[in-house]
């Protein structure tokens, strides 16, 4: 695949998935996540223990890991969601989140993939796989892993 057509495809996919996660639904309303979320307060355990709170997301993408706790409907999910739209826009990562880097957002449900998840293996790989060949069936982009 050469340079152009990678980009072509990126953006085709980025475009699906911006559609896709543009919208908070509640019973029967729909709501334009970008005109009501509100980021939650982010905290990071330190060296000696104590935690602190983070004044943006840009420290916490640039671990590897990345663990959202928290009860039943706190919004974790909605997390997760907007800050995968804020990769969909130009700038946004840079302007709503303060990163530095750039992402491809992956939507997996980790009960979709469960079965998947508890075999032996590099199964994470093939999650990934799995997720972005759906997610782009659906933009109608075809993506080679």
């Amino acid at each position: 695949m050469n340079s152009s057509l990678i980009e072509k495809l990126t953006h085709e996919y980025k475009r699906a998935v911006e559609k896709e996660w543009s919208f908070l639904y509640a019973n029967d309303a729909e709501l334009r996540l970008q005109n009501s979320f509100v980021m939650l307060q982010e905290l990071s355990k330190s060296s000696d223990k104590k935690q602190e709170i983070l004044s943006d997301l840009s420290s916490v993408l640039e671990n590897n890991h990345l663990v959202f706790l928290g009860e039943p409907g706190s919004g974790k999910s909605t997390t997760l969601q907007f800050i995968g739209l804020c990769f969909t826009h130009e700038n946004w990562h840079k302007t709503k989140l303060n990163a530095k880097k750039e992402y491809i957002p992956i939507k997996i449900s980790l009960q979709e993939f469960a079965p998947i998840l508890s075999e032996p293996g590099p199964t994470m790989e093939r999650v990934l796989g799995l997720a972005a060949c759906r997610r782009g069936r659906r933009a109608r982009v075809m993506i080679n892993f």
